[in-house]
């Protein structure tokens, strides 16, 4: 687990790096800045509980977040990760419902938090911002309908190639630096992550290692040759 770097003000170029915000014009961006209240979760606290009332929507400054649902026998499935710049927590305030996943701090975080009616009131001023809202469920639910398809048909090798390749992904767009390669990830939360136990990750992440794939590293996994995992994936 890493520390958060500590946050400073959230500001209207800051706020127009996340794609959600980025129809605003300088003005609005600036009042919208106004509206959001900083938050500090520390390494594995929970942010909020599966059917929580869903109050507000989050924007990571640092760290990082980890959606997550129980099984039915206990265990944990990793759902996604969200790093820096990324917003979660929304879908809740569109409809008035409840939490649909829990959310939980995987290593110290600062985020920024927009309450339900001051996002509403913004949606109905800014129709470039509803169209924006949109895509972000869209690209919400592929992924899910994506997730889905990997539990189900993929065997295990290819689901944790896949997930590898997703994390890696993700980590480089928000600055994570997977550009080369690291995934800061445990065993435990990457067997989360695919829907098996840690044990079968251990077991496959060394064979990917022998095969001179991947590296395993203290508290991550190296990324030596992502065609190899892709073709993996394909198999």
């Amino acid at each position: 687990m890493t520390k958060a770097t500590a946050p400073s003000a959230l500001s209207p170029a800051m706020l127009r790096q996340v794609a959600l915000f980025q129809p605003l014009q300088d003005a609005d961006a600036q009042r919208v800045c106004t509206l959001f209240r900083l938050r500090t979760f520390r390494a594995g606290e929970v942010i909020f509980h599966h059917e929580d009332p869903g109050g507000c929507l989050y924007l990571i400054h640092s760290g990082r977040v980890r959606i997550y649902l129980p099984n039915p026998d206990g265990r944990e499935v990793t759902l996604r990760l969200y790093g820096k710049g990324e917003v979660f927590g929304e879908l809740s305030l569109l409809d008035g419902g409840t939490r649909t996943a829990s959310a939980q701090a995987h290593e110290d975080t600062h985020a920024y938090l927009l309450f339900r009616d001051d996002f509403l009131r913004l949606l109905r001023d800014q129709f470039d911002l509803v169209q924006h809202v949109i895509h972000l469920l869209v690209e919400r639910l592929r992924y899910t309908t994506h997730y889905t398809q990997q539990l189900a048909f993929m065997n295990l090798p290819s689901r944790i190639a896949a997930a590898l390749l997703q994390l890696a992904s993700a980590e480089s767009s928000t600055g994570g630096g997977a550009e080369s390669g690291l995934i800061k990830i445990t065993q435990q939360d990457l067997a989360g992550y695919v829907g098996t136990t840690r044990e079968w990750v251990n077991r496959t992440l060394n064979d990917f290692a022998a095969r001179g794939w991947i590296k395993l590293q203290r508290g991550g996994v190296l990324i030596l040759s992502r065609d190899a995992l892709r073709q993996s994936v394909a198999q």
